[in-house]
This record gives C-alpha cells, structure tokens and sequence, in this order.
C-alpha cells in the first residue's frame, strides 16, 4: 500500500464531497486507491482471517452483519494508522469542535438477509464515513436517509460513500434501503470521529 496516495485520495475525497444536505450529509466518490481495496478483497477472501470476524448484536438480535476492527500486521492496521491523518479535512469540511478526532474503523460485511430500521447514530458521535467497498450487491441497498422527511437514497457503488455530520440537529435518520438479497454480501468500512473525551 502506498500510504500518502491512500492518504491523498481519502483528503481529497473528503474536500470535493458535495453537499446532500448542507453541513450535514456529503456525498463521497473515488475515496480509496484501488490497491487498497484489493488488498481487502484478499484479506476478506482469505480463509485464515474467518475467525476475527464477529457478529453484531443490536437490541439483543443479532443481525447478519459481521465486524472487524483492528487488526495488527494487515491491511487494516494501514488504514488505522492512516485515517486519523484525515481529520483535519473533517473537521473543517464539517466544521466540528476543536476537540475532534478519529476514533476508530470497522470492516463490515453484511451478508443474505441483513436489515436495519431507522435510527439516528449515538450523540457521542460527531462524524460517520461510510465506504462502499465493491460491487457485490445492489445499488439499492445502499443507504437511506430522511432528509427534510424525504427518503433519500446514497447508493451501493463501489469507492463511493457518504459523510454524515451528526452534531446538527435534528440528527439523520438512516437505513438500509432494502435488506440485503441472497447470494449478495454488502461489504463496508464505517469509520467515526467522536471529542476527545468520549
């Protein structure tokens, strides 16, 4: 991995987001090198990193959404170290408190059947970028947000995403626009920046 092109183009990605909804929800495209996503398509393919994966409880269900976060000596330990270089752009692309920083990332692969309700995301949270990974499910399950009590859609495309400013209120709710389809995984990085005490 080359680690200051991935860092450029996540910058740069966040700089030219265009605004869905102004100062709370971006659009972003073209956000990974592509030798950076087929570094993760290797990871996630290969069979010896299948126990690190967990499965995500939400109101004690579970759903069939599986996580991983950090992992040392891989890919995603690049992306650990990289994505906090980021949060100058954040905070000014969204104008966040001073005392902003990135938190963490998850991998997320939701597989066959997944489905989640609305809901808004925890106030401990000031920023969410989700990043649509590859092409492997349809565009309609991307995401959908209410935005001004309007279902607004930010499709599945791969090396596409959006960003979600959730220190505005109303907070945005938001969805998994339709469940996921059999034979279709929906697979992501959900990144977040809380304040520094959180």
């Amino acid at each position: 991995m080359n680690k200051s092109q991935c860092t450029h183009q996540l910058q740069t990605a966040v700089n030219k987001s265009p605004q869905l909804l102004p100062h709370q929800l971006y659009l972003l495209d073209n956000v990974l090198p592509n030798d950076v996503r087929a570094e993760l398509k290797q990871w996630i393919e290969d069979p010896i990193n299948d126990f690190y994966w967990q499965q995500i409880k939400f109101s004690n269900k579970t759903h069939e959404r599986y996580s991983v976060n950090l992992i040392e000596n891989c890919v995603i330990e690049d992306l650990y170290n990289i994505f906090p270089t980021i949060t100058p752009q954040i905070q000014e692309r969204l104008t966040l408190p001073k005392d902003c920083e990135f938190k963490g990332l998850s991998l997320w692969r939701d597989l066959a059947g997944y489905n989640m309700d609305g809901h808004t995301d925890n106030p401990v949270i000031y920023a969410a970028m989700q990043i649509y990974l590859f092409d492997t499910v349809d565009s309609e399950c991307g995401t959908m947000f209410d935005v001004n009590s309007e279902n607004t859609l930010v499709p599945f495309k791969a090396n596409t995403g959006y960003l979600l400013n959730n220190t505005v209120l109303p907070r945005l709710k938001h969805w998994i626009a339709i469940p996921v389809p059999p034979g279709q995984e929906r697979v992501s990085i959900y990144a977040i920046w809380t304040g520094s005490k959180s």
